[in-house]
């Protein structure tokens, strides 16, 4: 079947703390055509030891007051506002918020607790997979299904903690794995330059792509791996081309080859 793939821009910290930055992030987004726009929710004392780290993590940091700003402005553009969650504390803002998805990245997928309180709150999950062997995602798997997160609210990403990363270290081959493992919903965050990779996620199934976003060319962590507008639409465009590219699973004449008809005899 076609599939109906979401597309999310991962604005990460690539608003460097500026609400200006951060505000044109969610303007951009929806104009290359993502269907969301996702920023992280965390508290910097609880992510990072003092250092060099902690005050980039303190610069980025968004408050409430920034997170009621930023959903008012994606709210007004059009798309939907997401954010990822690296703590009780911040999951439980988003909740308050009134999110109803939330992502967990890839290095808070151990963290049983933060798993079974988003369960418990009734979010819709998104869960990438970096650093993960088959049994660590099965036991957090089991962990939110044991607090009663319904199969279909819960999405799989297959995600390579490198940035960016080689086609070669990508795996997307798990994603079948993942179908015939947990029987759920599947996704894939793109650290890859380019958007063959991501083509080849919906090929396999994949329903939800993540790729980091940014506005302008500034100095950031996710830099190396961002799209900017301009390349951003295509990697859109592209996703959905291929979507239409899969058409129905059913082969039948089609009425764009009537033309044709008259000349099955020849061979081409």
């Amino acid at each position: 079947m076609k599939p109906d793939v979401k597309i999310i821009a991962e604005a990460g910290c690539n608003h460097l703390g500026d609400m200006d930055i951060a505000r044109q992030l969610i303007a951009c987004a929806k104009l290359c055509g993502a269907n969301a726009i996702k920023f992280q929710t965390y508290r910097t004392e609880q992510l990072v030891n003092p250092g060099p780290i902690e005050d980039f993590c303190r610069q980025c940091q968004l408050d409430y007051q920034k997170h009621v700003e930023l959903m008012r402005v994606a709210d007004d553009c059009g798309i939907e506002f997401l954010s990822s969650a690296f703590d009780i504390d911040s999951l439980e803002m988003l909740h308050d918020l009134g999110l109803k998805t939330v992502k967990i990245p890839s290095g808070q997928m151990f963290n049983h607790r933060l798993l079974r309180r988003a369960a418990m709150l009734g979010f819709e999950v998104y869960m990438s997979t970096g650093m993960a062997s088959l049994d660590n995602v099965a036991k957090s798997v089991h962990v939110l299904r044991q607090t009663n997160l319904p199969l279909d609210k819960l999405t799989l990403f297959q995600c390579t903690t490198s940035y960016p990363c080689k086609p070669e270290d990508v795996n997307l081959c798990v994603l079948e794995d993942y179908r015939e493992t947990f029987g759920c919903k599947l996704g894939f965050s793109d650290h890859t330059k380019g958007s063959t990779v991501a083509i080849g996620a919906v090929c396999f199934g994949a329903t939800v792509i993540e790729k980091h976003f940014a506005a302008s060319p500034k100095t950031t962590p996710d830099s190396e791996v961002s799209m900017y507008p301009f390349e951003f639409s295509y990697y859109v465009k592209a996703i959905r081309d291929v979507c239409k590219a899969m058409g129905s699973c059913i082969k039948k004449p089609l009425a764009c080859e009537a033309a044709m008809e008259h000349r099955k005899d020849i061979q081409i």
